[in-house]
């Protein structure tokens, strides 16, 4: 019997159903043959705004490049939708699954199925708090918040009265993102939190930011943990009037730029690499499919002025 990947093969090494030597000659009847099965793998993508169409291109780009059939969902951050999409996506002979969860803590089901049925799991930009997970591949998302507690540290001189806004329902990159800002800004003593707003995903943040700076006046700083709250930010300090307030936020959009070249409220952003992660995503999950070690390197990049 010729197994159909490598995976199969090692895997039946490693529960010593076959020895070493049958290992060696199904490696090298795969290699004659000059390749593998197609391998099929689903991934349930939390959206499709500008980060998840950008990393999408990766997935696909790279699942083109290795015959891989890819079968792509789309939540809109909506949970109900997401768990019917993979208990589809768990209906297929999967090779393996990538989801990036619209919310970290409800999702653990979903995965817990594909874990029972021997289907690899895989995350991308948000992961789960619980199941089993091979690889999570996203930004260094708490390293993105301590820059950017230290860049208005610098910029306001070490004083401040700070409000955090991030969205419902939660997910660990946003997680990660206040605990590094929040950390990071124990070193400065008068650099306070005012206030933490919590905007559901799917609705406007326009009225809870003018609410936020009717009840918190003093607020000299706006920590926006997620581009999608970035505009209802950017729409009350204009409404309010209050210029004065300094903005950083987390992912940079490409409308974004023209307001940090203006030098208007919004100072700094952490640029994420959706594409490049969406492509390592999935070189990680072939490199695991065929036996091989996973690194999965990361990188943020801080913009604070003109591009």
């Amino acid at each position: 019997m010729l197994f159909q990947n490598r995976r199969d093969i090692l895997e039946m090494l490693k529960s010593g159903k076959i020895s070493v030597e049958e290992a060696e000659e199904q490696l090298d009847a795969l290699e004659a043959i000059g390749q593998e099965r197609q391998l099929l793998v689903g991934a349930a993508l939390a959206s499709k705004g500008y980060f998840y169409s950008e990393a999408e291109a990766g997935l696909s780009a790279v699942a083109k490049q290795n015959n891989v059939q890819l079968l792509i969902e789309h939540a809109w951050w909506h949970l109900d939708t997401q768990m019917q999409q993979l208990d589809k996506l768990l209906q297929q002979e999967l090779d393996a699954l990538l989801i990036s969860p619209v919310d970290s803590k409800n999702i653990v089901p979903a995965i817990r199925s594909a874990n029972e049925k021997d289907i690899p799991v895989f995350t991308m930009d948000t992961t789960a708090e619980g199941g089993q997970i091979v690889a999570h591949i996203a930004s260094d998302n708490e390293g993105g918040g301590e820059a950017l507690a230290l860049y208005l540290a610098d910029l306001l001189d070490g004083k401040a009265s700070i409000g955090i806004v991030d969205e419902i329902p939660k997910v660990t990159s946003t997680i990660e993102r206040i605990k590094g800002f929040e950390n990071t800004l124990a070193q400065f003593p008068e650099m306070k939190i005012a206030v933490k707003v919590d905007v559901p995903r799917t609705a406007s943040s326009t009225e809870l930011m003018e609410s936020m700076l009717n009840e918190h006046p003093d607020i000299n700083a706006i920590f926006g943990v997620t581009a999608r709250v970035e505009s209802g930010i950017m729409s009350a300090i204009q409404t309010m009037r209050r210029e004065d307030i300094a903005v950083v936020c987390f992912d940079l959009l490409p409308q974004m730029m023209r307001s940090i070249e203006e030098e208007g409220p919004l100072k700094a952003v952490i640029k994420q690499c959706p594409r490049e992660i969406g492509s390592m995503a999935m070189r990680t999950i072939l490199k695991y499919l065929r036996g091989e070690a996973i690194f999965v390197p990361l990188k943020i990049e801080l913009f604070t002025g003109v591009i």
